[in-house]
């Protein structure tokens, strides 16, 4: 009867040690389900976003060497973008042709074009192409603010034209003749506002 009793006792004792436990275990949880989120709010964002953007950086310089190996030539013939993606303006066929691949519409990629009206002014017989990977309704959103401009409005959202044309990253800028032959084309490391300006250097003295 002695020995039934001690075995009782150590069988309390244990299972009241296992509450405890599990309570603890449960309580550790819950502390580190909140201190994950302030963590990376008050100070894990901070730090986490450097390293992202230094693996982002180090991708960039491993496959974009190999992306710009299938770029196109100068002098090689390029294709327009077709009817069906331009959303506003018109193709002439008599102008020189200065290809902005922009990403998607959003105010960092519309922040840019201030300048391209100014280059757009400074130079008539340049034409000024805006490609977006955006869909229609949304690239004719944004014209809306530019509609007395000369710009053509066009939505690549699939990148069919991105890909035809190679341009791997954004923002990207081509220089075509009105024959839509490539004249220049922006380096991975070139700077947009310096690729503007080689562009536009590139322009023969009937366009300047």
């Amino acid at each position: 009867m002695v020995l039934v009793n001690r075995l009782r006792m150590v069988g309390y004792r244990w299972r009241g040690r296992h509450s405890r436990l599990r309570g603890l275990l449960l309580l550790l949880v819950v502390l580190v389900a909140i201190a994950v989120p302030l963590f990376r709010v008050m100070l894990g964002w901070d730090m986490i976003a450097p390293v992202r953007r230094a693996l982002l950086v180090a991708r960039a310089h491993i496959t974009f060497p190999l992306l710009a190996r299938k770029d196109t030539t100068q002098g090689e013939k390029l294709p327009p973008p077709t009817s069906s993606q331009v959303v506003l303006g018109s193709l002439h066929p008599s102008s020189f042709k200065l290809v902005l691949f922009a990403g998607p519409v959003s105010p960092c990629s519309l922040k840019s074009l201030p300048t391209y009206r100014i280059v757009q002014k400074a130079h008539p017989n340049l034409q000024m192409v805006l490609v977006f990977d955006s869909p229609k309704s949304v690239v004719k959103q944004a014209a809306r603010g530019y509609e007395n401009e000369r710009f053509v409005w066009v939505s690549d959202s699939g990148r069919q034209y991105a890909s035809r044309l190679n341009a791997y990253y954004y923002p990207r800028v081509y220089l075509l003749d009105s024959e839509w032959r490539l004249v220049y084309v922006q380096h991975y490391r070139t700077p947009s506002q310096r690729a503007l300006m080689n562009s536009v250097a590139r322009l023969p003295k009937e366009v300047q």
